[in-house]
């Protein structure tokens, strides 16, 4: 036992724990004045290398190799051999191979397992994100419709005024909606342009059923398509649809020549608009593969496969392109 030593003033015993007074810490003083040292930032973990027995592994597995099936060649990855073949020894018995094949069937479980409950859990991220839109689609109907009623009670049309509360469609049992027309002004040259090329292409379409030429005449049903795919799209005051009969009408009986001038017309002040619109193209891609879903029974009556094809033909040779079907018509007469 270490013997204890007494302090200057006898009062304090020196020894284990208890150093003498003169080399305490004094109140407040910090025994690491320096501070704690800042750990070195570990370096990120590097990808595991591929090596050599790795790529010869993958070559193989992906190797793909030609089998008798039936009598017939097939041609089969190795990896899908193997799996295979694993099978077939566990279906005749052989009990290493059942052995890993439960195994794998069991892993094959759990993970199905697992992917099921995180498709579950998405689907009902999505339906509630659905609900919580469809909501605020209502409210903002309800707020569209004062906005504009006060307007009209001013005798005018509100500011900002897109989109008009009959453009916003509401399907409740579905929780779903959808905005016919721009629903801000940003979206305004983009309508524009698309109206545009409605008044064009309905007006081409009148031209060529009023034509001489039968080749021009077989244009009119697939313009009509055209510009009837657009005007869906339109917002309601912008639609021909209501005003059907008279718009045809006025169209029907103007002047040929100057029908034809109208189509010109429109068709510059289209592609002026596309460039305000910035379509590279000329096309909005979502109308236009709807518009080949619909003219594709239309056009392979005609011997073309795709509106692409279509307008291919048209590029090059304009109302006097050929007719594939109708042509072969012709030559078996």
């Amino acid at each position: 036992m270490a013997r204890k030593r007494q302090s200057k003033n006898g009062n304090y015993g020196i020894g284990k724990n208890r150093p003498p007074v003169y080399s305490q810490f004094k109140p407040k003083q910090s025994g690491n004045p320096g501070g704690r040292p800042k750990k070195k930032p570990e370096a990120p973990p590097m990808p595991p290398t591929d090596s050599e027995l790795d790529a010869l592994l993958r070559a193989e597995l992906d190797r793909v190799i030609t089998i008798n099936e039936g009598g017939k060649p097939k041609k089969m990855k190795a990896s899908k051999l193997v799996s295979r073949s694993q099978i077939n020894s566990a279906i005749k018995g052989n009990s290493n191979a059942q052995h890993h094949v439960m195994r794998q069937m069991r892993e094959l479980e759990k993970r199905e397992a697992e992917r099921a409950k995180i498709l579950a859990e998405q689907q009902e991220a999505e339906r509630e994100q659905q609900l919580k839109v469809y909501e605020f689609m209502v409210l903002a109907k309800g707020e569209r419709a004062r906005i504009w009623a006060e307007a009209a009670a001013r005798g005018c049309e509100p500011d900002q005024p897109w989109p008009h509360p009959d453009d916003i469609l509401l399907f409740p049992e579905l929780k779903r909606w959808h905005v016919r027309g721009p629903y801000d002004g940003e979206g305004v040259p983009f309508y524009s342009w698309s109206r545009a090329e409605r008044d064009y292409l309905l007006a081409y379409a009148v031209a060529s059923g009023r034509s001489t030429k039968k080749s021009t005449r077989a244009l009119e049903g697939i313009f009509t398509t055209l510009w009837v795919s657009y005007d869906v799209k339109l917002p309601l005051r912008w639609q021909i649809a209501p005003r059907l009969d008279l718009t045809l009408a006025e169209l029907h009986f103007m002047p040929i020549k100057k029908l034809r001038a109208l189509v010109d017309d429109r068709r510059d002040h289209s592609e002026h608009l596309k460039v305000i619109a910035g379509i590279p193209d000329g096309k909005d891609k979502e109308t236009y593969k709807f518009v080949n879903t619909i003219m594709k029974p239309l056009l392979n009556q005609q011997g073309y496969r795709s509106l692409a094809e279509f307008e291919h033909a048209y590029d090059a040779h304009g109302p006097d392109m050929a007719w594939p079907k109708r042509q072969d018509a012709i030559r078996s007469g």
